[in-house]
This record gives C-alpha cells, sequence and structure tokens, in this order.
C-alpha cells in the first residue's frame, strides 16, 4: 500500500509540474497576444 501511494504521490507531483509548465505557456502567449 505504501509503494502504491507513493507512486501516485509522484504522479500528482509530475501532473502539476506539467500543469505548470502549460500554465506558463498560457501566460506567454498571452503577453503576446496583448502587446
Amino acid at each position: 500500500m505504501g509503494k502504491t501511494s507513493s507512486r501516485r504521490v509522484q504522479e500528482n507531483a509530475e501532473k502539476d509540474i506539467d500543469h505548470a509548465g502549460d500554465n506558463d505557456n498560457h501566460s506567454d502567449k498571452n503577453d503576446v497576444d496583448d502587446n
């Protein structure tokens, strides 16, 4: 059970990192559109 939960936590952390990168990309696109 510990292995599954730690693996799930790792996957969630990776998803958070991916989403953070997506947000950064969207922000950059919005900045370009605003300019």
